[in-house]
């Protein structure tokens, strides 16, 4: 606890790894809070991590299948609505082929990517998709639910 961290997600990595090693096969997490860049600015972000099964074993699906970039993206989107993805291989630990730079009306909100799998090895998970977004930058909208029936 001596510096300041960069990032949300070595922290829901460890999580994971936890999760993994007590048995779940499906992990799916999520963290907000301060990060810090270089020169010491705070900002406030909100972190993703699943790890796993896409969903829970069933007796009509006893073997579900690993998450994969496509339903990660779509997860997302029903979270943080329409947005686009630009590729981008610089972001630090993920894969180098399925990581995005995610842009909501042509701003850069944040980035989703699949875990390089040399970190996924030193942690021991399967296949996990990490995603990490500005929350001073996403939209603050509120919407007011109805009522379904009044009684």
């Amino acid at each position: 606890l001596d510096t300041l961290r960069q990032t949300l997600i070595l922290q829901m990595l460890e999580s994971a790894q936890n999760n993994k090693n007590n048995g779940y096969k499906k992990i799916a997490l999520f963290s907000a809070g301060s990060v810090y860049n270089e020169l010491r600015e705070e900002y406030q972000k909100i972190g993703f991590v699943w790890s796993g099964w896409s969903e829970e074993e069933s007796i009509s699906n006893p073997k579900p299948k690993n998450i994969d970039f496509s339903l990660f993206v779509k997860k997302l989107g029903s979270i943080f609505g329409e947005f686009e993805l630009i590729e981008d291989k610089h972001i630090r630990l993920a894969h180098p082929y399925q990581s995005a730079k995610v842009l909501i009306d042509g701003v850069e909100v944040g980035y989703i990517a699949k875990l390089h799998p040399k970190i996924a090895k030193d942690f021991d998970l399967d296949d996990t998709f990490i995603a990490e977004f500005y929350l001073d930058l996403l939209s603050n909208n509120k919407y007011l639910a109805n009522d379904i029936v009044k009684i």
